[in-house]
């Protein structure tokens, strides 16, 4: 039987008594896992380098505590014909010995790694620094460092102790590894003397990728702890450091979305990762702006995930910095309860976007970005989170962004935590975890396994109403009176937003992927009851009475799906677009919030955002197949206008054909907005200027009483089809359907 290699360092059971080795008629020490033999005498007597063993000369000499003890002696061989009496003793001494040797051996290998990932970083900023070099210069440079290290590493080493490169924080090692580059050292090398796709984030060292269109890409970067165990339902956690370097060149997995089993592929619960793409030329100097995209998904998934930025950041002219995210969902993200917030967080998945936002501030520069130059766009649920970090804590400023871009802009039915206990008692009830006391609950269900958790994350009826059909949105964010004081609406009405420059924008179906297909007046008031639990039948009544119909039949649709269609889409996405704008520009009714803070009652005494810096647009371009389709221009059909044909997820075959010409349009508006707060100044040539919203003269060019609600104030919007983009007035019928949803909410919320 072959002994056992010192290198491994396991600890075996050297107490057992002895057995008899039937093989070789040799009593020995055993154990039931393996037996230990003597080294053989010629092998003791080698050096200690040949034995595989470290030499006391390679530790350094003025670290006393780093002096190597000496290795384990050799175990003594137990022969029947000569039994040892005290070996038992020395078998102990053996193992003590062996274990002080092994945790030195794991000693010097963290200490060695660590001081690799020092040297990388020097090297990170040595490259970044003579990033301006000619491209052939810097190759030289690159290709001669990289000899240097392989052919003369330990002596070329030094190079990278030297003082000017050194960290302020980490201070070099005076231990020396090994001769030649470290494994860190040569993949940074590679990386950055190829692609300078390499940044360090002080807790981590990301290797991303180098494309061919001059963008560098990271991809799977933890911006927050893994929200795993005793961190669900938790704020969110500072990333662990790394020690080395960390590829950076693969999505990391999505959030897990309600509705769905466990495993699914592409999703997990470990899922705060952050993407950015940033030109390859952008240095620490170039403070180039910063575009945070967040995505949506209802706050019950993440549909918008993994969209390609690179095309983007090329078509500005490398002039900007992109970055998207992950953020928790569903039940993971908006589980509600008093028992949540006494042992845990409410709303985490918006404090994983506040995480996220803090997270650029701090590190955008390493990417070239600058940190005083945020914009943040969101599109459905991400649009509705920007309007809630604008009244995030009461308007209250945290420095975090400059403007933002709200894309079809979701705002669901948001209860306060008392009407969601309900939805906790149920995923308890369905867990397993009602038989423990109320303080234990939270514990309980950060113990079971996340497959279990994800069993219950589905929606159901809401109180008091019958399913089919389900609700669309059944987990969503919560007034907490913390992130969200009050009502967001109430809250923008009392002027307690921040004010700064916005773009919002729909497209003309919003409605037509998520109403029900009703056949009759009955279904339509089945399904606004169901998905708007405070609704009474009065109040569908009069939403029919509004909205009229059957209205004009749908290619694949029953006879009511647009009557449905329209009124979920101007409830759900395009009235409270409008309401929010009024109330960002002053323009609203008077109103006196529900919150207990005193507010003005009265909108002319709020200050509003400058008319000139808010701007919102209709996206009206239609495609052959969703026209075939009965669904109009649905929600997000702009979503490839903005970031190109070939970079979101599922997109539509027109923009690569008779569509194509839209992209430059809705792209030059949105990168002359993120980079200069105003998406006149940069737009595509031969575009029209984009008015504010609410513009000094109506379409027609009357000019009529500015104190005129329907005069000079009126409401101004882009219209972007296949071949023209142009002004338009928001009709007043509109606005009128607007006021309607506006005060049925207001008279609800009264009643709550």
């Amino acid at each position: 039987m072959s002994s056992p290699s010192i290198s491994n360092c396991h600890l075996v059971d050297l107490f057992q008594t002895p057995t008899k080795d039937t093989a070789g008629g040799i009593q020995r020490w055993a154990s039931p896992i393996t037996m230990l033999e003597a080294t053989p005498p010629e092998e003791s007597q080698k050096p200690l380098h040949a034995q595989g063993r470290p030499a006391r000369e390679d530790v350094g000499a003025n670290d006393a505590s780093a002096v190597a003890p000496p290795p384990p002696p050799t175990l003594p061989r137990l022969g029947h014909s000569n039994p040892d009496p005290d070996a038992k003793r020395r078998l102990e001494k053996i193992a003590y010995d062996r274990h002080h040797y092994c945790s030195f051996q794991e000693h010097r290998k963290q200490e060695t790694l660590q001081q690799q990932t020092r040297q990388a970083r020097r090297l990170v900023l040595l490259l970044k620094a003579l990033n301006g070099l000619s491209p052939l210069a810097a190759a030289i440079l690159g290709v001669g460092v990289l000899f240097c290290l392989y052919k003369y590493g330990h002596h070329c080493r030094s190079f990278f102790s030297w003082p000017c490169f050194a960290s302020s924080t980490s201070p070099a090692s005076s231990a020396s590894s090994s001769s030649g580059a470290s494994p860190i050292i040569t993949t940074v090398l590679a990386n950055v003397t190829t692609s300078s796709a390499v940044v360090d984030l002080n807790y981590t060292i990301y290797l991303g990728n180098g494309l061919k269109n001059g963008v560098n890409e990271f991809l799977g970067m933890r911006y927050a702890a893994p929200p795993l165990g005793n961190l669900r339902w938790r704020p969110p956690m500072e990333p662990d450091e790394v020690s080395g370097a960390v590829k950076a060149s693969e999505f990391g997995p999505v959030c897990l979305g309600a509705g769905r089993g466990y495993p699914v592929d592409g999703q997990n619960e470990d899922c705060l990762f952050a993407n950015v793409w940033a030109p390859a030329n952008a240095t620490t100097r170039s403070r180039l702006p910063v575009w945070v995209f967040i995505q949506g998904g209802g706050y019950n998934a993440l549909t918008n995930a993994n969209w390609n930025g690179s095309e983007v950041v090329e078509k500005s002219g490398h002039n900007i910095v992109l970055v998207n995210f992950n953020y928790r969902v569903g039940l993971w993200g908006f589980l509600a309860s008093e028992r949540v917030r006494n042992d845990g967080a409410l709303n985490v998945g918006l404090l994983d976007q506040r995480m996220l936002l803090k997270w650029v501030k701090r590190h955008i520069t390493t990417f070239g970005g600058d940190p005083e130059h945020i914009v943040i766009h969101g599109a459905s649920a991400g649009a509705g989170s920007v309007a809630m970090h604008l009244v995030a804590y009461g308007g209250r400023n945290d420095s975090l962004f400059i403007s933002g871009i709200s894309e079809a802009i979701f705002f669901p039915a948001q209860p306060f935590v008392s009407e969601l206990e309900y939805q906790f008692d149920r995923v308890v009830s369905q867990i397993g975890c009602d038989n423990v006391t109320i303080s234990e609950q939270m514990s309980c269900l950060r113990e079971k396994d996340v497959a279990s958790v994800q069993s219950v994350n589905y929606a159901q009826a809401f109180p008091g109403r019958d399913a089919p059909p389900l609700p669309i949105f059944y987990f969503t964010p919560c007034i907490d009176g913390v992130f969200l004081e009050d009502l967001p609406y109430n809250l923008y009405k009392a002027g307690r937003f921040l004010k700064v420059p916005m773009i919002f924008g729909t497209s003309t179906n919003e409605g037509s992927v998520f109403a029900a297909n009703a056949a009759t007046q009955t279904d339509v008031a089945l399904f606004f009851r169901n998905n708007y639990p405070l609704l009474t039948a009065n109040d569908t009544d009069d939403i029919l009475s509004v909205y009229g119909g059957p209205g004009s039949p749908l290619p694949k649709h029953a006879a009511w799906f647009p009557t449905s269609c329209q009124a979920y889409g101007e409830a759900t996405f395009i009235c409270p677009q409008t309401n929010v704008l009024d109330a960002l520009s002053g323009g609203g009714p008077p109103h006196t919030s529900l919150s207990s803070t005193a507010h003005p009652s009265s909108s002319s005494s709020i200050p509003a955002v400058n008319n000139a810096q808010l701007y919102a647009y209709r996206f009206n371009v239609h495609d052959d197949e969703n026209t075939a389709n009965g669904m109009g221009v649905p929600h997000l059909f702009d979503a490839q206008a903005i970031f190109g044909a070939d970079n979101i997820n599922g997109g539509s075959q027109s923009y690569k054909t008779y569509n194509a010409p839209v992209i430059p349009r809705m792209m030059g508006y949105y990168i002359s907005f993120v980079r200069t707060l105003n998406p006149n100044k940069l737009r595509t040539p031969g575009t029209p200027e984009w008015a504010g919203w609410r513009s000094s003269t109506s379409s027609s060019g009357d000019n009529e009483n500015e104190n005129d609600e329907e005069g000079s104030n009126k409401r101004m919007r882009l219209v972007f089809e296949t071949d023209e983009t142009f002004m338009e007035e928001v009709s007043r019928e509109e606005r009128g359907r607007c006021k309607f949803w506006e005060q049925l909410g207001r008279t609800r919320m009264e009643q709550r």
